[in-house]
């Protein structure tokens, strides 16, 4: 692969970087939350433009330090699903766990199939 090709995908990722984070901001001013889902994708191509020594947009890099400093801090470090991740900018607020019997109830149908 020739350079300005390289060149021109790293463009490409730092782009669309900067697109998904502006989207994310936009949607934090209209429902007032930082939509975490799409963090992670951020901070991968903000970890592949760095790695091949290629400028950060500086609105990437600005989500990307909003969202380490909106993170709850009565979190346990536990692993949680990306869609589940939506957090208040100005109240923090910990994730809900669903009632002990939905989760049975939703659990239900698995316990049969295993005991025949």
């Amino acid at each position: 692969m020739n350079s300005t090709t390289h060149h021109n995908q790293l463009q490409t990722v730092s782009a669309l970087a900067a697109t998904l984070a502006d989207r994310m901001l936009m949607e934090r001013l209209t429902r007032g939350t930082l939509p975490l889902a799409n963090a992670s994708r951020l901070w991968t191509a903000s970890l592949l433009l760095e790695e091949h020594q290629h400028p950060i947009p500086r609105i990437v890099v600005d989500v990307l330090d909003e969202v380490r400093h909106c993170e709850p801090e009565d979190e346990t470090h536990a692993p949680v699903a990306e869609a589940a991740l939506d957090v208040t900018v100005p109240a923090r607020r910990p994730v809900s766990t669903p009632p002990k019997g939905r989760l049975v109830r939703m659990l239900r149908p698995f316990r049969r199939s295993a005991t025949a």
